[in-house]
């Protein structure tokens, strides 16, 4: 098994999304070996999101600064309520007799200091009380060359005996104390408990301020996941207007509630429904604006210890996305002059601008301006023109110091 760490941890990629990614060496910003690079750590800053109903940008960063004197807070990205916090790393950290096993999503959370989550953890390695230093460990074998790997990316304390960590299905197992990298512990803040604050990646503002709601817009968001964007576009609209928000897992439309609830946010009306049941699960309305944000294959995120997701699987998220716009065009949600904002945390052309040019095609949509001058355009494909590919917006995790990110602007004409 091997046990890389920072800094000469590099994500293990399959063969066939390499092959899919290779147009990045078409790009300016060093290619697919510079992405590679930078999604095996993450950014420079940790984005937090103002809640402007409650606060003012500025005022807020100064106090979050005086709070937390141990991070470096400063506004900035080109969204006016952007806070980005400084990330420190990487760290090495020091081998520990004891172990536990944790999935590689968890593993991956606890490299950036974040705690491991009982939701994450497996199984202990080894016998120990509550309060013994244990490391957090991860294991996952590549399917294309079948090679295991073992990557230990975090030391903490068990809050459990080794023999009863099993037990319980929420909350903190191992108080993360050493990780490759050093995140701000925003989620234990008085400000976000308080609901000034929440945690949010920039490119995922931007997609918010695409859709340029206004007070009294009726809002669909689909697929709204935990309500990231949802909140985002609750607080353009100043909490005035209506926002339904679906999503298949009614346990992230539980986190949307409260998170909605921390917020002083009570315009947002949660479903759990999937996309080609929103006809039947929602009261009829005009929607003058949709935000459809669906799974995607991520390969904009990062730190990522691998992605091993096949030409097979990445095709099946295409085809999963153009499902999902399909149900919300034939929902009776959409008319004339609906704008329409469409968003992935992948870098893919074929879930984005490909995707992008055959919903045009499909559905009589047009390619409109975000209005934000922020990001890059999107990358040359068939049947998009120069113009149209200029009113698209894509974030580099190798230029932007970023997710990788891209928002596509339409509107029913």
């Amino acid at each position: 098994m091997s046990r890389p760490s920072p800094p000469t941890f590099t994500t293990l990629i399959h063969p066939d999304a390499r092959e899919r990614l290779r147009f990045l060496d078409e790009i300016d910003g060093g290619g697919f070996e510079a992405y590679h690079e930078a999604i095996s750590h993450p950014g420079s800053r940790y984005h937090v999101r103002a809640n402007t109903m409650r606060a003012r940008p500025a005022e807020l960063a100064a106090r979050l600064q005086r709070s937390h004197p141990d991070w470096t807070v400063a506004l900035g990205g080109g969204i006016p309520e952007a806070i980005a916090i400084g990330i420190t790393g990487p760290h090495r950290i020091d081998g520990v007799a004891k172990k536990v096993l944790a999935d590689r999503f968890a593993a991956e959370s606890t490299a950036m200091s974040a705690p491991l989550f009982a939701p994450g953890f497996k199984q202990p390695l080894a016998r120990f009380r509550a309060g013994d230093a244990v490391g957090v460990v991860t294991r996952f074998t590549t399917s294309w060359d079948k090679q295991a790997h073992e990557v230990h990316c975090a030391n903490g304390i068990a809050a459990y005996h080794s023999n009863v960590m099993h037990e319980p299905s929420s909350g903190v197992v191992v108080r993360t104390a050493e990780s490759w990298y050093r995140s701000p512990p925003v989620q234990s803040w008085p400000e976000y408990v308080g609901g000034l604050i929440v945690d949010q990646n920039l490119p995922s503002m931007v997609a918010a301020r695409a859709l340029a709601p206004v007070e009294g817009d009726a809002v669909l968001d689909v697929c709204c996941g935990a309500g990231g964007k949802t909140t985002h576009v609750a607080q353009l609209m100043n909490g005035k207007g209506r926002i339904v928000a679906v999503d298949r897992s009614s346990g992230k439309v539980a986190r949307l509630r409260e998170r909605a609830a921390r917020m002083g946010i009570d315009c947002i009306t949660p479903v759990v429904a999937r996309s080609e049941r929103m006809g039947s699960a929602i009261t009829p309305f005009r929607a003058d604006r949709v935000l459809v944000d669906p799974p995607c294959s991520a390969l904009g995120l990062r730190l990522k210890l691998s992605i091993d997701e096949s030409r097979k699987d990445l095709d099946n998220y295409r085809a999963n996305q153009a499902r999902i716009i399909d149900n919300v065009m034939e929902s009776g949600f959409v008319s004339e002059h609906t704008r329409i904002v469409y968003c992935t945390c992948t870098v893919a052309r074929e879930e984005n601008e490909l995707l992008v040019a055959d919903v045009v095609d499909k559905h009589g949509l047009e390619i409109a301006d975000p209005g934000l001058d922020i990001g890059h355009p999107g990358v040359q494909v068939d049947r998009l023109s120069k113009d149209e590919l200029s009113r698209l917006r894509r974030f580099y995790p190798h230029v932007d110091d970023t997710i990788g990110f891209f928002i596509a602007t339409l509107v029913k004409p």
